[in-house]
């Protein structure tokens, strides 16, 4: 999981922080591993600028090879050479600027009695 927490986690394609992730993913997979899943939890505001610099800096790698089709919009799936074989990777960004809440919730909230 790579967590960004200010400006400087992401400063730029090809950052540390996007190397340092996607290589221990890497590390963790078994050989016969084709398929496998960065999360990328972004704390700031800006949250398109972060996923689309991460995503460029992916890109950039040496053994990116190309991105397929995606299983969700928003979530490239991403294609590197590891040894021989192929994997890719989805890259799920999700803002945690703002915790999701239940439909219900505020509902909840208005029907609870005070006591």
């Amino acid at each position: 999981m790579l967590q960004s927490t200010g400006e400087d986690d992401l400063a730029g394609p090809g950052s540390f922080a996007e190397r340092h992730h996607l290589d221990q993913l890497m590390g963790y997979l078994q050989v016969q591993d084709t398929k496998a899943l960065l999360l990328l939890l972004v704390e700031r505001s800006d949250f398109q600028r972060a996923q689309r610099s991460v995503t460029a800096a992916l890109r950039g790698r040496p053994d990116f090879i190309d991105e397929g089709e995606t299983p969700v919009e928003g979530w490239p799936l991403l294609r590197f050479h590891r040894g021989e074989n192929v994997v890719e990777v989805c890259l799920a960004t999700v803002s945690t600027a703002a915790a999701p809440r239940h439909p219900d919730s505020a509902r909840r909230a208005k029907a609870k009695p005070s006591g």
